[in-house]
């Protein structure tokens, strides 16, 4: 990963495009992040929520994730270039 980043059990960083989140008994990598670096930082949250829940991934997080990168991807493509 180029940069890394750490939310209390949740490392994250980017490999150019792709993003990858590790967790204890989680990961998750995607292969764009709409918003970036923001969105990165909302997601690692939900992920560490999830974790302090269950130990895992749970479908409150799914739901939230996919709450999040609707609404990142949703902003990127209304933006004037």
């Amino acid at each position: 990963m180029t940069k890394s980043y750490t939310h209390e059990q949740v490392t994250y960083g980017a490999k150019g495009r792709r993003w990858e989140f590790t967790a204890p008994n989680y990961q998750f990598a995607t292969p764009t992040m709409p918003g970036g670096v923001i969105t990165a930082h909302k997601v690692a949250r939900v992920i560490n929520g999830s974790h302090k829940r269950c130990d895992g991934m749970d479908n409150l997080a799914r739901g939230k994730m996919s709450t999040i990168f609707h609404k990142a991807a949703t902003a990127a493509s209304r933006r004037i270039r």
